[in-house]
């Protein structure tokens, strides 16, 4: 009984760890960007259709939607720690450049689902870091950065 008990334990708290959204990872008011899958009337594929200005609740929606692509979260940089992050998703660091005073970071992390291949290798999450501000994207940065 004990051990039925434990497992189940094991197997709640692991499903709690693996649901991760982006929206779940900082606290405060990021500006949320929403990459959709564009189509038109005949459902072809045309590209991808950038939703702006969207509140959590709403990109929490679109997080679901079937054409849902990606998102992107910026935040002030007084707001955000990349190593803090990058910790509590254990994501490795796939590759890094740093160019016109912005640090780009391509990053991997077990726990997270959606995710690309960029020169062979997997990435589920990109970092943009300015002076100014912290871009996150899940699995890349779509917008402008």
């Amino acid at each position: 009984m004990v051990r039925r008990i434990l497992t189940v334990c094991v197997i709640a708290a692991a499903l709690a760890i693996t649901y991760i959204t982006p929206l779940t990872l900082f606290d405060g008011q990021p500006e949320i960007e929403v990459y959709l899958a564009g189509k038109h009337d005949g459902g072809v594929y045309t590209g991808v259709m950038t939703i702006m200005d969207v509140d959590r609740d709403g990109a929490e929606k679109l997080y679901c939607d079937k054409d849902f692509m990606g998102i992107s979260l910026r935040y002030p940089v007084d707001n955000s720690d990349v190593e803090a992050l990058r910790i509590r998703l254990a994501a490795n660091v796939v590759s890094s450049q740093q160019a016109d005073g912005m640090e780009c970071v391509y990053l991997y992390s077990p726990l997270l689902s959606e995710s690309v291949r960029i020169d062979g290798k997997i990435v589920n999450m990109q970092i943009a870091k300015t002076d100014d501000y912290l871009i996150v994207g899940f699995p890349l940065i779509m917008g402008s950065y």
